[in-house]
């Protein structure tokens, strides 16, 4: 079984699956130890099994009963993997044999789901959507598209689904959904920050969503359906009768001054009619607009109003803040550009001299943020829909830790736009929204393994264990971490240490290791809450004779507080350590790695510069090559990788020029976007923003995958360029000129009209699998648009190479650019890796 094979099982993906059994050996492996987790992946050719019954659990470390545990049919009881803690069965399981396996303890189920009872200690609410609009656009017709698309999303919402509105220009309008007579709306001031407690009393509103009535409570603590939203005040009024949300009795009468739900937040079912007239009904800002002025937009004091009344109506349960700017915020909190246009918006030249004059202290209110949104388990998605900035570099943080949505498109008319916000509702297999809420992911490891930290779109849960390192990488400190929000797709990165002392490394017999992954989550749309539970073992590697000691070209480790995490060491080493060296080398997950490595390099991008983080890079990829290559000392040309390491110094390469660490030609928000987003793919499309795919499309057969080199251009071939964030269509000159000719529009020349359909066709399915969705760019060979292309070729042929200005091939394009070529960084790589 390959490494892809073994993650369309359990979802993990490992940068080293065999590991070495002590500390000391670790720290001569140079790239950490980590993995790629997938926590909801659809199992490859089965359904993850749902066991209607609660998780059997260790009483010793709490870890899920799972495969690798060791059982005695006869005794009833089952042996921990992880603490050696010998646990009995419950009496559910007397019957169990080797032939009557619970579905649990089949060697086939890496992944298995339970279901969870709903918490009893606090109400739970129907899935709550709050929509912040922008009005200051001088486009109407950008503006009718927004409200278009807005009236659309309410067709894709579950009829429990709560939804709010509020839009915004130079103050904040909250719309009452729940006043029938005419459109309402509550106007709060725009250049302020108003606290919780004042959003709360000016809107004459009160926590958790109104007082329940009598029969709503005891219909909270009586035993409820699967999918019950239980404990829900609606109304504004006195006391009252009751109505249905998601299939459960409801209360009505929210105390003398009303509950949020019931006035800014309606169920769909009740308020479609309101919804869409109140949208129906927004109109650009009315406030006018100074010449030489952008407009006066108070995007930060809407976004905290949104926060205040969703953590007011339903606290710590899923809801999203799904805002919509067609500019930046320049008032109130979180401005991004004052509303001169004598001053320019922040750059990345700005960020470095720190001179950007609103920049620190915005990031500061969005962190601040974010805080709140993870406390109550709410999302913050960014729909940027302007072609200037809007300031998705300041409200990052809070984006990043509620694993919210980023959108960015030219205008609320754009294809990207409609086809993103569609796609963020899209239905399950079962029929139901794909999004899931509140998700905690743990981790359980054996002894002698500890977790030192995740890089991804979570936050901490502060939860403490015995698998806990003192070294942090990213968001450490803890085994547990929450997750807002999740779907099949979110990645995590987990970083982990070996801690077995050399003198007493791994016991005798124990060849294996194991971690276990618990991610409970709340299914969107029915409420049910789900706890999968993944374990995964890995080999340890066969045991050193002796320490022995490292060759040469090593050094320290680079570590994340503390010593010896990222290993040092060097060429060469020790007689008696070449098997383990040679076992753990056997186990390398080049494309994992280089994804690692990618999401570390990404995390110091917030507190160190990227020259610093590129010389890094470099020295762990040359320490690297001298470890694991086999060469004869001093000799370049004699270098040689294994097969499984040859393409990690090529994703180097291809990592060290991506948006990622070059901030050249893209803006602060632009960077912001391409870095959110690698922080929550999996290896697969990690590894295509990193080095994107080229496709040539010809006469002389099918598509065929080609060099990501200006090499691959040809006149009379068509390439398809996936970066992940765009596609390509390139146009050789020579099919350019058969175009223009019409050759494709005569029957005779039906070869030709598929030849030009066959990447069309190609980009429209990478384009169906993702989301955001990617922008779809047609050039021709030599036109202004082929940069696109041409900025991420591998630039073998310069204005400087001695090929220049030759003639004969079909290969007629050049690369300005004083970049080195992947050649000249392999060759330079050879030689600093046989150095003695």
């Amino acid at each position: 079984m390959d490494f892809s094979e073994a993650e369309g099982l359990e979802g993990l993906r490992f940068s080293w699956n065999t590991w070495p059994t002590s500390r000391i050996e670790a720290t001569r492996v140079i790239v950490p130890f980590g993995l790629m987790c997938t926590p909801l992946q659809q199992v490859a050719e089965q359904e993850v099994p749902r066991l209607q019954y609660e998780p059997v659990l260790c009483k010793g470390c709490r870890a899920v009963l799972n495969p690798y545990c060791r059982v005695d049919f006869q005794s009833r009881f089952w042996v921990c993997p992880f603490c050696h803690q010998r646990n009995a069965f419950p009496p559910s399981y007397a019957s169990i044999s080797e032939d009557n396996l619970p579905a649990e303890l089949f060697y086939g189920s890496a992944a298995v789901e339970y279901m969870v009872p709903p918490h009893r200690s606090r109400p739970s609410y129907p899935p709550a959507f709050l929509f912040v609009v922008d009005t200051c656009q001088s486009d109407e017709e950008d503006l009718e598209a927004c409200k278009a698309a807005l009236n659309h999303t309410l067709t894709l919402l579950p009829d429990h689904a709560l939804v709010g509105l509020i839009s915004f220009g130079t103050m904040v309008q909250v719309h009452d959904l729940g006043f029938n007579d005419c459109p309402k709306a509550y106007v709060l001031p725009g250049d302020a920050e108003l606290p919780p407690e004042k959003v709360r009393q000016l809107l004459g509103i009160e926590g958790g969503g109104g007082a329940r009535s009598a029969s709503a409570a005891a219909a909270a603590a009586s035993p409820q359906p699967r999918g019950y939203y239980h404990g829900i005040g609606v109304g504004g009024g006195g006391g009252g009768g009751g109505g249905r949300i998601g299939g459960g009795e409801v209360g009505v009468g929210g105390g003398p001054r009303g509950g949020a739900i019931g006035k800014f937040l309606m169920p769909v079912s009740d308020c479609e009619f309101a919804f869409t007239t109140a949208v129906d009904d927004l109109r650009p800002n009315p406030f006018p607009i100074p010449r030489a002025h952008r407009p006066v937009r108070a995007t930060g004091a809407a976004i905290a109003v949104a926060v205040s009344l969703l953590e007011t109506a339903v606290p710590q349960s899923g809801g999203r803040v799904m805002v919509f700017a067609a500019g930046p915020c320049t008032c109130g909190p979180g401005k991004v550009v004052d509303p001169d246009l004598g001053e320019s918006i922040r750059t990345h030249q700005n960020l470095i001299n720190e001179d950007a004059k609103y920049f620190k202290r915005s990031r500061r209110f969005y962190q601040q943020l974010a805080q709140r949104l993870v406390e109550n388990g709410h999302v913050l998605d960014l729909f940027a829909c302007s072609l200037d900035q809007v300031g998705v570099a300041e409200a990052k943080s809070a984006i990043d830790s509620t694993g919210g949505l980023i959108v960015m498109a030219e205008t609320f008319s754009s294809p990207i736009f409609k086809r993103s916000l569609q796609r963020l509702f899209r239905r399950d297999p079962d029929g139901h929204l794909a999004m899931r809420f509140e998700g905690t992911v743990e981790v359980a490891t054996t002894k002698g393994v500890k977790v030192v930290g995740v890089i991804g779109p979570c936050s901490s849960a502060n939860k403490k264990s015995t698998c806990v390192s003192e070294n942090e990488l990213g968001i450490g400190g803890t085994c547990a971490w929450q997750l807002c929000c999740l779907d099949e797709r979110t990645a995590l990165a987990v970083f982990f240490e070996i801690v077995n002392q050399h003198s007493n490394a791994v016991p005798y017999g124990e060849s294996h290791f194991y971690i276990q992954f618990t991610t409970q989550y709340q299914n969107a749309e029915t409420g049910e809450r789900r706890l999968r539970v993944t374990t995964a073992a890995r080999r340890w590697a066969a045991a050193a004779e002796s320490s022995g000691t490292g060759g040469g070209g090593g050094g320290g480790g680079e570590t994340a507080g503390g010593g010896g995490f990222f290993g040092g060491g060097g060429g060469g080493g020790s007689n008696q350590q070449a098997s383990m060296i040679a076992d753990v080398a056997a186990g390398f997950d080049q494309e994992a790695a280089a994804v690692l490595m990618a999401r570390i390099a990404v995390w110091k991008t917030d507190h160190e510069e990227c020259f610093d983080i590129l010389r890094w890079l470099d020295r762990m990829l040359i320490r690297l090559a001298a470890k694991f290559g086999d060469y004869e000392r001093d000799d370049p040309s004699s270098f040689r990788l294994g097969a499984n390491f040859t393409l990690y110094p090529q994703f180097m390469f291809h990592l060290r020029r991506s948006q990622f660490l070059q901030s050249l030609n893209n803006t602060p928000d632009e960077t912001a976007y391409f870095r959110t987003m690698i922080n929550r793919e999996g290896v697969s499309g990690s590894l295509v923003m990193i080095q994107p795919t080229l496709l040539a499309y010809s006469f002389d057969g099918p598509p065929v995958p080609v060099l990501l080199d200006v090499t691959s251009i040809s006149k009379d071939k068509i390439l398809l360029f996936d970066s992940w964030f765009y596609l390509v269509i390139h146009y050789g000159s020579q099919i350019v000129h058969w175009k223009k000719e019409g050759y494709h529009n005569d029957p005779a020349h039906e070869m030709f009209r598929k030849l030009l359909a066959a990447p069309l066709e190609d980009a429209e399915s990478f384009i169906a699998d993702r989301n955001p969705v990617p922008k779809l760019i047609e050039c021709d060979q030599h036109g202004s648009q082929a940069r696109f292309l041409l900025a991420k070729l591998n630039p073998s042929v310069t204005h400087n190479s001695a090929q220049y200005g030759g003639g004969g091939g079909t290969n007629s394009e050049v690369i300005f650019t004083e970049e080195v070529s992947l050649q000249y960084f392999i060759d330079h790589l050879q030689r600093l890796a046989v150095q003695s």
